[in-house]
């Protein structure tokens, strides 16, 4: 380095600049598609009762912890919630997609079942934006 400039190849603004970066892509994206194709639903049998918080939140774990297993790093969920009618559902993180998550269907599905033996299979998601 040479009178204090930066070594070749790197770039000033860190990870502030990176991070406002990706807001504004996420920001652009919602504008062009309305669409959210991130998240999945684990679906229950007939006539099984609405799932209960603390068996939501043990299925949520053992999904999370059987992603980290099989799946990379990038391909994780985020934000578990029991919708309105009663299905533990969540999202892919930014930049994953519901496929992504779909790709390790089985080990979802086994994961939830160690909670929640009215779980009997994991779809996609999809959300709509308010306009």
């Amino acid at each position: 380095m040479v009178g204090g400039s930066s070594p070749v190849g790197v770039q000033a603004g860190g990870p502030e600049r990176n991070s406002e970066a990706g807001a504004h892509r996420a920001r652009a994206h919602q504008e062009v598609n309305p669409v959210d194709e991130r998240g999945i639903a684990l679906e229950r049998g007939a006539g099984a009762p609405q799932i209960q918080l603390s068996v939501a939140t043990s299925a949520a774990a053992f999904v999370i912890i059987a992603l980290s297993k099989v799946a990379p790093a990038d391909v994780r969920t985020e934000g578990f919630r029991i919708s309105v009618r009663g299905r533990l559902s969540t999202t892919a993180r930014f930049e994953a997609s519901a496929a992504m998550l779909l790709h390790f269907k089985q080990d979802i599905l086994g994961a939830a079942r160690k909670a929640d033996k009215a779980t009997i299979n994991v779809v996609a998601n999809e959300t709509w934006a308010e306009l």
